[in-house]
């Protein structure tokens, strides 16, 4: 990043710096594809062990 003197310069500059982080961020979500996948299947699989659970006769 560049110090410019100027109030434009900086404006750029700062949003050049935003969008970079905006992009690293997107890309650095995307490494937690795995997690994304698994959380919800877990939750599926949790939720019918607990109804098949609660309706079987003690």
């Amino acid at each position: 990043m560049t110090s410019k003197i100027g109030f434009g310069s900086q404006f750029a500059d700062s949003v050049a710096a935003g969008w970079n982080n905006f992009i690293g961020f997107v890309l650095g979500s995307i490494s937690y594809w795995p997690f994304l996948l698994i959380i919800p299947i877990l939750i599926i699989l949790f939720r019918k062990w607990r109804k098949r659970k609660v309706q079987s006769p003690k």
